[in-house]
């Protein structure tokens, strides 16, 4: 399970960042975005699944509404409504290699993986999280008895 939190928390701001290169038109018309899109999504789970064995909540529910409605934000500032609904598909369809999937379809599986990759965390929270009775001692190591 931690590695879907990570792979999780590191898909939106892996489309963000692949966003913001779309708006480069030399770069766009260079480079396969999708396959960067993939590239700098590896690269993020990577980070995470090492950031996660340290920070508790990087996988956790709560990060992850916060970090999809930051990037959801951020991207609708960079291009708009409009296109925000095609241009992740258009990068997505680039990268699978699948240049007659429609984008409604494409579109559709972007909005599950997300929907269900919420409701998976929402179901499965992280151990220590959120919760009052446990102590935040690292792994291995066990509180010090009190002595009299």
């Amino acid at each position: 399970m931690r590695a879907f939190r990570a792979l999780y928390a590191a898909m939106p701001p892996a489309m963000l960042a692949t966003l913001w290169l779309f708006g480069f038109t030399k770069l766009e018309m260079a480079a396969n975005l999708g396959w960067v899109f993939f590239g700098v999504w590896a690269a993020l789970f990577a980070a995470f699944l090492l950031l996660g064995r340290f920070f508790r909540q990087v996988g956790s529910f709560k990060f992850a509404v916060i970090d999809l409605a930051l990037c959801l934000i951020a991207a609708f500032a960079l291009l708009g409504l409009r296109r925000l609904l095609v241009v992740p598909a258009a990068v997505l369809r680039e990268g699978l290699c699948l240049p007659h999937a429609p984008f409604a379809w494409i579109n559709a599986a972007l909005a599950l993986f997300l929907l269900l990759g919420l409701a998976l965390l929402r179901l499965c929270p992280v151990k220590g999280v959120g919760d009052p009775n446990r102590s935040e001692t690292p792994r291995g190591l066990r509180p010090q008895k009190e002595v009299s």
